[in-house]
């Protein structure tokens, strides 16, 4: 794939333990849509398979969504996500910033024909892209 130089893609990811969910989206456009689910057991598997796909689409950001609890309380699986997120901006150097992602599975579920399966996890990285979207909108209205 030839991106343009002057390319303003960026990548939306929610991660699991066995499953990341991706998306693409375009900064200028604000637009995105489901790229793919990787999958699996091994969490270095996991990083090699995402940073395969960076290179591959050459995003200026990549948007990490953050669980919260219900109550709004940190999720255990915070500190996981930013070491992740760490460990891949030291092999692809490119901005990245995490946002709350609280409920975006329920929602990704509930888009779809059944209640769960992989696809979602590639919606929910859309929607986490999408509210990165709307709050970059918000900004700029200031």
């Amino acid at each position: 794939m030839v991106i343009h130089k002057d390319s303003q893609t960026v990548f939306g990811v929610d991660w699991g333990k066995k499953n990341i969910g991706v998306a693409v989206g375009d900064l200028q456009l604000k637009i995105s849509h489901p790229l793919c689910v990787i999958s699996s057991n091994s969490k270095e598997i996991l990083k090699e398979k995402l940073l395969v796909l960076l290179k591959e689409w050459s995003p200026v950001k990549v948007v990490y969504g953050l669980p919260f609890h219900e109550n709004g309380d940190k999720h255990e699986l915070m500190p996981v996500i930013k070491k992740f997120a760490l460990s891949i901006f030291k092999k692809y150097n490119c901005e990245y910033l995490f946002i709350n992602e609280t409920l975006s599975s329920n929602l990704a579920s509930s888009l779809t024909y059944k209640s769960r399966n992989k696809r979602n996890d590639s919606l929910s990285a859309m929607i986490i892209l999408d509210d990165f979207f709307n709050l970059e909108d918000n900004k700029s209205c200031d």
